[in-house]
């Protein structure tokens, strides 16, 4: 055989071995566990100042190889993975989201195994251990609003040959708060964010001067190192609806007069969310600036003056309209109506009726001045007649807009299209 062709078979031979072990290589490491003992999370103690450096005295980790393939050895100084240590924060998924690197940590341990092979797990001691000491966390103190874990990662060396299968679980984070399995405390400040703001039900066709019952829940979310306690006395909502979703909107309606609030007992965790239910509010919208009004807003009131930085994000709103919480129903201007009627008059005095029936459109107040010509008949004569003007306000106009309307947020959007009765039956006393 031609020494070319030999070579060439033997560099083919080479590729396919390496291959073979490539493909051999299909291992998932993970960061089983993560502790830290020293300082102790458990103490109430502050362990974390910001941006200043805080010695780790003693932290344990595990790794481990959950398969389907064993994890062979390498030849040092190449390793099969290395192992660091990232302040971060978790997004909505609970994977980490800006992480900081920490410079001060170091893998001190007297036996280095990330040369070493790791056989897929199948009973305890089928794990890499780590027992680590002597690093240094600094804390950034502008993270504060967002970084709320240590954590540990795992990371694939450049001169490993497995693929990690599964790259969601090379991290194991610990929460900066106190209790055993957790970092410890920061200094970092409470900062409160409202959000999530439920209305049940959910929609409502809105009327001037006709009072709308809901229930609402809200979530408060802290951003901060320090909890927020419970109670009236730390925890308050304030409601108005105003021409837009802020404080400083510049028409407001107050409704706090019929604000109800619900159990405020639980507090705030550290870079947590607490979910407050049971709220009872009457939206009310008043024939005045009807138009101007596009936004239901809820405002978390900090009764106890706990530490909150930034108080633009305690508000949270939901707008009016077909696509918000429903529309409102604003009145046209209000119409005179000048009726006439004249009523026979009976041959001997009494007291009689006539109905007259107005049919109202749109108006919520129709001032109607009803001119009666009464006659006094003596025998077959007349003697005289007057006529007699009088206003009647017809404040029962409100009542049947509101009946017909409701309170109900759910009601059956066909019903909009239905015919509507608002007509107002009036009596005019006659004397014959």
């Amino acid at each position: 055989m031609a020494p070319s062709r030999l070579k060439s078979i033997q560099s083919i031979l080479l590729v396919l071995r390496l291959l073979s072990q490539y493909s051999a290589q299909n291992c998932d490491l993970k960061i089983e566990s993560f502790t830290i003992t020293n300082p102790d999370p458990v103490s109430a103690n502050l362990v974390f100042e910001r941006d200043i450096p805080k010695a780790v005295y003693t932290s344990a980790m595990y790794v481990r190889n959950d398969g389907p393939d064993d994890l062979t050895a390498v030849t040092p100084p190449t390793r099969n993975y290395d192992v660091k240590m990232y302040i971060s924060g978790l997004d909505v998924h609970g994977n980490m989201d800006d992480p900081i690197e920490v410079i001060g940590y170091f893998l001190q341990d007297s036996t280095d195994r990330r040369s070493d092979s790791l056989q897929i797990y199948s009973v305890a001691g089928d794990e890499h251990y780590y027992l680590t000491f002597g690093y240094s966390v600094t804390y950034p103190g502008d993270k504060c609003l967002t970084h709320s874990h240590l954590c540990m990662v795992i990371e694939k060396d450049l001169g490993a040959t497995y693929v990690d299968n599964k790259s969601t679980n090379d991290f194991n984070c610990v929460k900066f708060i106190q209790g055993f399995g957790n970092a410890g405390l920061t200094d970092c400040r409470s900062e409160v964010e409202t959000s999530n703001l439920v209305l049940i039900p959910t929609y409502a066709k809105f009327i001037t001067n006709c009072p709308v019952n809901i229930t609402f829940d809200i979530d408060l979310k802290n951003m901060g190192g320090t909890k927020v306690p419970g109670g009236a006395s730390n925890i308050g909502f304030s409601a108005f609806i105003g021409n837009s979703d802020s404080e400083s909107a510049t028409i407001q309606f107050d409704l706090d007069g019929t604000l109800m609030l619900g159990n405020l007992d639980a507090g705030i965790d550290e870079w947590d969310l607490t979910t407050y239910s049971g709220h009872q509010v009457s939206i009310q919208i008043p024939e005045k600036n009807c138009q101007s009004y596009t936004h239901f807003c809820v405002v978390f009131q900090n009764v106890g003056n706990v530490p909150d930085a930034d108080e633009t994000n305690n508000i949270v709103c939901l707008s009016f309209g077909e696509s918000g919480i429903g529309p409102i129903d604003c009145p046209a201007e209000p119409t005179d109506a000048v009726i006439t009627t004249v009523v026979d008059v009976a041959s001997s005095p009494n007291i009689t009726a006539g109905a007259v029936t107005i049919q109202q459109e749109n108006a919520d107040y129709l001032s109607l001045h009803v001119g009666a010509v009464v006659g006094i008949a003596l025998g077959s004569a007349i003697a005289g007649a007057c006529l007699v003007l009088f206003p009647i306000l017809l404040r029962g106009v409100i009542a049947n807009r509101c009946k017909d309307h409701g309170s109900s947020m759910d009601r059956n959007q066909d019903k909009e299209n239905e015919p509507k009765d608002e007509s107002v039956q009036l009596m005019i006393l006659t004397i014959g």
